[in-house]
């Protein structure tokens, strides 16, 4: 597998390459949990992810499909704006960017498919990227997506997430 560091439009990312060229024009769209987290180059820093960098790597490497890793609004390490743009837009701002960042790089990596994936907080996104549907998307697979907001926070009422929402904001 190659790495290459890439932007899309106003986001960042990894793209996995595999070895022999990527004849299928299979593309998946990798959204990490958080959102106070990051794609990493090789290697997710948070141990509880390590199963997920080994599946992506098999992906790739057994069926010669490409993976963006992409850092999505409420990313980490891309400087603040990107990191901070999520409050009181939850939903919204991430959707809006992701999408923009997906057909710029369907475009310029020659995607045919592209298929949107991401656990907990990548897989609501996933889930909130489908219920778009949007013609540059041909499927979404969500691994323990938060799809129940008011719940979550009700019963870890000190979620730091809550503040991302807002006031009685939560969808």
């Amino acid at each position: 597998i190659s790495y290459e560091t890439v932007k899309f439009g106003d986001l960042n990312g990894s793209l996995l390459k595999p070895k022999t060229p990527n004849e299928t024009g299979t593309l998946i769209i990798w959204l990490h949990g958080g959102p106070h987290r990051q794609a990493s180059k090789v290697l997710h820093p948070f141990r509880s992810y390590g199963v997920y960098d080994s599946t992506l790597s098999y992906i790739t490497n057994e069926t010669q499909v490409s993976v963006l890793k992409l850092d999505y609004p409420g990313s980490v390490g891309h400087g603040k704006n990107l990191s901070e743009s999520i409050y009181q837009n939850v939903g919204s701002i991430d959707v809006e960017k992701t999408l923009e960042a997906i057909e710029i790089a369907k475009e310029k990596l020659g995607a045919k498919k592209v298929y949107v994936v991401g656990p907990s907080y990548g897989g609501y996104l996933a889930l909130k990227i489908a219920s778009k549907n949007s013609p540059l998307i041909d499927g979404v697979f969500s691994v323990n997506g938060v799809t129940d907001w008011r719940n979550l926070f009700n019963q870890i009422q000190g979620s730091p997430l809550i503040a991302l929402f807002g006031k009685n904001k939560t969808e």
